[in-house]
């Protein structure tokens, strides 16, 4: 089953909600409000790698993505 999960990070420019299924990422959005943030519904691995490529992105050592789009 390739269920759409997501989960959310903090980032320098505010949070950030990353949302995508185990093939590809479809979201990465800001957050305007905490209330917003739904229940995450599962995670992936993928959504943790998005997540750790943004984190080297802020961090000024990456700047391209590697993690499979949704297009």
């Amino acid at each position: 089953m390739n269920d759409n999960t997501c989960t959310y990070y903090q980032s320098p420019l505010g949070l950030l909600k990353v949302g995508g299924t185990e093939d590809h990422i479809n979201e990465v959005a800001f957050v305007a409000n905490e209330i917003h943030i739904e229940k995450t519904l599962g995670s992936n691995a993928l959504l943790y790698r998005c997540i750790e490529e943004l984190i080297e992105y802020f961090n000024g050592k990456r700047t391209m993505f590697d993690v499979p789009v949704f297009q």
